[in-house]
């Protein structure tokens, strides 16, 4: 069967537009060419508490210009009793940035009762809710995002039991030591 010519200009021409569309909507499908991956995740070390339950509802991340990008959480929030996590890591936040370095994480929690508590020996049976001053934790790291690559950062939350226990806003200030896996590239 023969096709006359301007079948095969029509056919051809549908061909290079669909052709067109797929490769225009790539970049918004696939992250694009200069991005890569970061994983944040948590960890904890031992305290002297039965439980302390946290819920954080947003990790963000400063480039070197200063600008804090957004570090998705699935489900916009994720919670945990610290101490069950018994030294094993658990993803947090897994999210698409820009090549480049990074400077600060900033994570924030969430207060209330039902969303950050502790539960103590020293206190009672009883949960009690914890404080977080600022709202905000900020840990100072360093890290690099490469292009296709994956960059790891570990968040290992160190509670100080005893300055919880003790003060009466029951203000929880951890030491966060944060610990970076660069991409293998």
């Amino acid at each position: 069967m023969v096709l006359n010519g301007t079948k095969v200009t029509i056919f051809g021409a549908t061909g290079i537009l669909i052709a067109i569309l797929i490769i225009a909507t790539m970049p918004m499908i696939l992250p694009t060419a200069t991005a890569g991956t970061l994983v944040i995740k948590i960890t904890d070390a031992p305290a002297d508490l039965r439980h302390l339950n946290m819920t954080i509802d947003s990790f963000e991340v400063r480039n070197e210009t200063g600008d804090w990008i957004e570090v998705p959480i699935e489900g916009g929030r994720i919670s945990f009793d610290l101490l069950k996590l018994g030294g094993v890591t658990m993803d947090a936040a897994i999210g698409h940035l820009e090549q480049g370095i990074y400077n600060m994480v900033r994570m924030h929690v969430v207060e209330g009762l039902e969303f950050t508590n502790a539960t103590s020996t020293e206190i009672g049976v009883d949960p009690f809710a914890l404080r977080v001053p600022s709202e905000k934790f900020k840990i100072l790291v360093n890290f690099e995002i490469k292009a296709g690559g994956t960059t790891i950062l570990i968040l290992d939350i160190q509670v100080d039991t005893i300055n919880i226990a003790s003060n009466p806003e029951h203000n929880l200030k951890p030491v966060i030591k944060a610990t970076v896996i660069p991409p293998s590239l």
